[in-house]
C-alpha cells in the first residue's frame, strides 16, 4: 500500500515540436533537480549532450560506478547526465532519489520496446523498480501507448501527471490523472511548466 507521502512520480509532457520541452529540461536542472536524459536514438542523445553546457555524456566506455567515484563525478554536485538505453540498463542503481529520469520520445520506448528493441521497455521497468521518478516527453501519444503509461503509473509510481499542450492522437483522458489544459501559446506553456518545476523541486528536496 502506498503511503501518503509522494516518493516518486510519472509525468507525461506532451507538446508539439519546438514548443518548449528543451526549455523545460534546462529550467528543471536550473531549479536544482538532477537529470538522467535517455533517448531511443543515439543521435538525439548526442545532440542533447552537446547543446546543454552542463550535460555530461556517459557512454558505454565510461563505467557508471567509476564516474560517480571519480573526481569529475564528485565535483558535479548537480548532475545532468545523458546516455543511451543500452549503456544505462542495469546501472541505474548508481543513481540516488534526487534524480529524475527523462525519457525523450517516450512513445518509442513503448512501441519499439514491444517488438525489436525490448531493452527500451525494460528500462522503464527498471526505473519504476528502483523508485525513481520519470518524465516522459513526446509530441505524439496514441491511446494504446497512453494506456500502457497509465498502467505503469498506477503500478510503480505514487502519482501520475499529464501536461497536454497538443497531441492530436489522444482523445480520451482518465479522470484520476491531473490535467492542466493550455492552448498552443508559448507563454502559457512556460507558465504551466514553471509551476510544475516548482512542485518537482519541492518534492525532490523533501
Amino acid at each position: 500500500m502506498k503511503s501518503n507521502r509522494i516518493e516518486n512520480f510519472f509525468l507525461l509532457l506532451m507538446a508539439p515540436p519546438a514548443s518548449g520541452k528543451t526549455y523545460f529540461l534546462q529550467s528543471l536542472f536550473d531549479a536544482g533537480v538532477d537529470i538522467l536524459y535517455l533517448s531511443p536514438l543515439r543521435a538525439i542523445a548526442s545532440e542533447v549532450s552537446e547543446n546543454f553546457e552542463s550535460a555530461f555524456w556517459l557512454d558505454c566506455r565510461q563505467k557508471w560506478k567509476e564516474f560517480f567515484q571519480s573526481s569529475a563525478g564528485q565535483k558535479q554536485n548537480r548532475k545532468f547526465l545523458v546516455s543511451t538505453v543500452e549503456c544505462s540498463l542495469g546501472r541505474l542503481d548508481q543513481l540516488d532519489k534526487s534524480f529524475v529520469v527523462v525519457f525523450d520520445e517516450i512513445h518509442l520506448f513503448y512501441q519499439w520496446g514491444a517488438s525489436f528493441r525490448p531493452h527500451l521497455r525494460e528500462m522503464i521497468e527498471e526505473v519504476g523498480g528502483l523508485g525513481l521518478s520519470i518524465i516522459g516527453l513526446s509530441a505524439t501519444i496514441n491511446p494504446l501507448v497512453f494506456a500502457e503509461i497509465e498502467k505503469d503509473s498506477d503500478f510503480a509510481f505514487d502519482v501520475g501527471f499529464k501536461l497536454d499542450f497538443g497531441n492530436h492522437q489522444l482523445k480520451y483522458m482518465p479522470a484520476h490523472w491531473l490535467v492542466l489544459p493550455a492552448d498552443q501559446y508559448h507563454f502559457l506553456l512556460c507558465s504551466y511548466i514553471a509551476c510544475f518545476i516548482s512542485f518537482i523541486s519541492a518534492l525532490m528536496a523533501n
